[in-house]
């Protein structure tokens, strides 16, 4: 188990991430630039970036950086992803032995605990922390 801050700091990148590529979608598909096959998060994200920096020099030159722009910046990321749906992320190649079937995520995420404990030295069976 990670320790309570670094969990809340793993889930704040999450969301950064997701945000990230929720803007470069968003400038791709107003650009009207067609998606790259296999590459399209990635590509995604480093646009992202990139419009998240414009978007927030052209705030700051009116406004000050605050609880309002981050709010505008997280609603634009969600609308980004939300008009791109899933085919983005059915472009990414899966880890060996996986699929896309409905369960096979908890399924991976329980074999990748059982690795990390087991390369950490410490006894996966074991329930005490």
């Amino acid at each position: 188990m990670l320790p309570p801050p670094s969990g809340t700091l793993l889930v704040a990148w999450i969301v950064l991430a997701l945000v990230l590529v929720g803007l470069g979608t968003l400038v791709r598909r107003l650009g009207r630039v067609p998606a790259a096959a296999g590459t399209d998060p990635f590509l995604d994200f480093w646009t992202g970036w990139a419009a998240l920096t414009v978007v927030l020099e052209a705030w700051h030159l009116v406004l000050p950086i605050d609880t309002r722009t981050l709010a505008f910046v997280a609603s634009l990321g969600l609308l980004g992803l939300a008009t791109d749906g899933r085919r983005p992320w059915r472009a990414l190649p899966l880890p060996p032995g996986s699929s896309r079937r409905a369960g096979s995520g908890p399924s991976y995420s329980r074999s990748t605990s059982y690795r990390v404990l087991r390369s950490t030295g410490r006894n996966p069976a074991s329930r005490t922390t």
